[in-house]
This record gives C-alpha cells, sequence and structure tokens, in this order.
C-alpha cells in the first residue's frame, strides 16, 4: 500500500500519496516545467517538500564520477 501524506491545509484536510507526488514531481521536472508552476502543493507543506525534493532530484544534471572532477 502507499504511504499516505495527510496534511490540514486551512480547514481542510487534505491525503495524497507519495507516489502520487512523485509521479507529477518527475514529469514536471523532465518537461522543464519551472518548479513555481509546476508544484501544486503550499509551500511549507509536507507534500510540498516531498515535491520539491523529488522535482530536484530529477532536474538535477548527473554529476560525473571520475577522477577528473575532483
Amino acid at each position: 500500500m502507499a504511504e499516505v501524506i495527510t496534511e490540514r491545509v486551512g480547514h481542510y484536510r487534505v491525503s495524497t500519496t507519495k507516489t502520487a507526488i512523485r509521479a507529477e514531481a518527475r514529469a514536471a521536472a523532465l518537461a522543464g516545467t519551472p518548479i513555481d508552476d509546476a508544484c501544486r502543493y503550499p509551500f511549507g507543506t509536507q507534500c510540498a517538500t516531498h515535491f520539491i525534493a523529488i522535482y530536484l532530484l530529477t532536474a538535477a544534471p548527473a554529476q560525473p564520477t571520475t577522477p577528473d572532477t575532483l
């Protein structure tokens, strides 16, 4: 079963699966959508933090691991 994040936003309780957040973040990062436009979650929430982490990990360029980069 997918892990669910449940948060209170204002007077509302919102539940979202981490799987859904990961899919949205990866799709946005690979499409080149700016993170401010892509993240639909309120700033500072667990959902937004998870979205930003996955987005940045997906959008980050691969770092070469050769001795020349040291």
